[in-house]
């Protein structure tokens, strides 16, 4: 069993579409929450950060410094 109502499963799938365009996309945030279903940018940034912990941009920014820190780490080659 899944222990999940059918609606928070159909959130949970838009927060994982939505953080991979975050991650792999330069599209505007308002365009992400269109593809995702959310016509209202503000509702979806109210739902992300509910079910994600911060702020779509936040969780973007938080990828990019993961990104440089791990260059930096990479040993040169």
């Amino acid at each position: 069993e899944y222990h999940i109502s059918p609606i928070n499963y159909v959130i949970q799938r838009r927060m994982t579409e939505a953080k991979f365009a975050l991650t792999n996309t330069e599209s505007p945030l308002a365009e992400i929450s269109w593809r995702v279903g959310y016509e209202n940018v503000d509702h979806f940034a109210k739902l992300f950060m509910r079910h994600v912990g911060c702020s779509p941009n936040d969780y973007r920014k938080q990828f990019k410094n993961s990104l440089v820190e791990q260059a930096y780490l990479l040993p040169n080659t």
